[in-house]
């Protein structure tokens, strides 16, 4: 595997304030510091713990000695471009948080980003570690309204808004009280181990130092270990003896638990089996209850089908039905017809064979009765000649015109 290049690294740092001061503030200090790695720096005030914190955030210059941040020697570089690495590679929390008074909490989060923001992306960023630290209710709220571990917060939160690669805080917890000092730093601690930032701690107390991954103390110029003191290694001792003495009843206890777990696990186990065979089951059955409903489906589908040819058959037989009887209809309706056709004919040839036989009998009878006139013509010619000569000629002619006469109007007759 690769060597992982130190993220902070500082070598032979010296730092006098004056070159007549005949003692160094800090005395060849060395400091290699990995990614992600946490670090509380402990020493009295007035030791130069803050002076060391502001080399390493490049506020301050090393008298000599080289400090190398993510491999690059920030002494020599200059002002601007020192300034460029601290807006984008370093965080700072300070023991008072210098929040603008007459922003919001949300401004006061954004300030660092003035200088190359990058839009929304770091306002979501900021809302949402604003939330992390449970101040998404309070974004438009001033400084002054909130509590002093709140505004502590708000600069931890201004500090990583810009996503540094290291985070340096010096006393963060020296304004607040016990329980807010115990807060800012387990969320220091958590903001670690979440945002993989590397975070270096300067403070006074050791209980809120260890709780950082690893601890050094600062005393007189120089950096080391930090020393222990009688009551201190007695407190050690007691410590390990406790350990000890626990060690036995942690092992008992972590086989009681391993014991449970196992019993757990198995009871699950055999839980999951049964909600498997009983999942298997409902899903056989609900298989079962759509095969049957796919197959009820299909049956009445097919009566469906079975009832709609039986209607139409009915409708084809009907339409059959009045279709032969509209024949049977038309066929007694031609019947009645040439029935009434050949009655009228044979009422008319009646009635002409009743006119020609009237026709007949009433020629008879006029042919009966020009004989008779015949017969009794003469006689009345006798006697009228012998009275009226004369007329004699003229009778003649009479009997000729109404002999000729009658049976032209028997024919006009017969004719009408």
């Amino acid at each position: 595997m690769a060597e992982t290049r130190p993220i902070l690294e500082l070598r032979e740092v010296t730092k006098s304030y004056t070159p007549s001061d005949e003692t160094n503030v800090l005395e060849g200090v060395d400091l290699a510091v990995q990614v992600g790695e946490s670090l509380a720096i402990i020493g009295p005030s007035g030791c130069g713990k803050s002076t060391l914190l502001n080399i390493m955030g490049t506020l301050d210059r090393p008298s000599s000695g080289s400090v190398r941040l993510d491999g690059e020697d920030v002494a020599r570089l200059d002002d601007r471009t020192l300034a460029g690495v601290r807006n984008r590679k370093i965080g700072f929390v300070f023991q008072l948080h210098h929040l603008l008074p007459q922003c919001t909490i949300m401004e006061n989060v954004m300030v660092p980003t003035i200088v190359g923001a990058r839009g929304d992306d770091v306002r979501r960023r900021a809302e949402r570690l604003l939330e992390r630290v449970g101040l998404s209710h309070r974004l438009s709220h001033r400084p002054g309204q909130l509590s002093g571990g709140e505004r502590q917060r708000v600069a931890v939160v201004r500090a990583l808004v810009n996503r540094p690669a290291l985070l340096l805080a010096d006393e963060p917890t020296g304004s607040l009280d016990r329980k807010g000092a115990e807060s800012l730093c387990e969320l220091l601690v958590e903001l670690n181990r979440e945002e993989k930032v590397t975070v270096i701690m300067v403070t006074h107390s050791m209980a809120l130092a260890e709780k950082m991954g690893k601890v050094l103390e600062l005393d007189e110029g120089k950096l080391g270990r930090p020393k222990k003191t009688a009551e201190q290694e007695k407190a050690e001792e007691r410590r390990k003896a406790m350990e000890l003495e626990l060690t036995e009843e942690r092992r008992r206890f972590a086989e009681e638990r391993r014991a449970e777990e196992r019993r757990k696990a198995e009871e699950e186990q055999r839980a999951r089996e049964a909600r498997r065979v009983e999942e298997e089951r409902k899903a056989e059955e609900e298989r079962r209850a759509e095969e049957e409903r796919k197959a009820e489906e299909r049956r009445k589908a097919e009566e469906r089908r079975k009832a709609e040819e039986r209607r139409k058959a009915e409708e084809e037989r009907i339409i059959e039905e009045r279709r032969k009887a509209e024949e049977e209809r038309r066929a007694e309706e031609a019947r009645k017809a040439e029935e009434a056709r050949r009655a009228e004919e044979e009422r008319r040839e009646e009635e002409a064979r009743h006119a020609e036989e009237k026709r007949k009998a009433e020629e008879e009878e006029a042919a009966k009765k020009r004989k008779t006139r015949k017969k009794k013509a003469p006689a009345k010619g006798k006697a009228s000649a012998k009275k009226k000569p004369a007329a004699k000629k003229k009778a003649p002619a009479k009997k000729k015109a109404s002999a000729k006469g009658a049976p032209r109007s028997k024919g006009k007759g017969r004719r009408k």
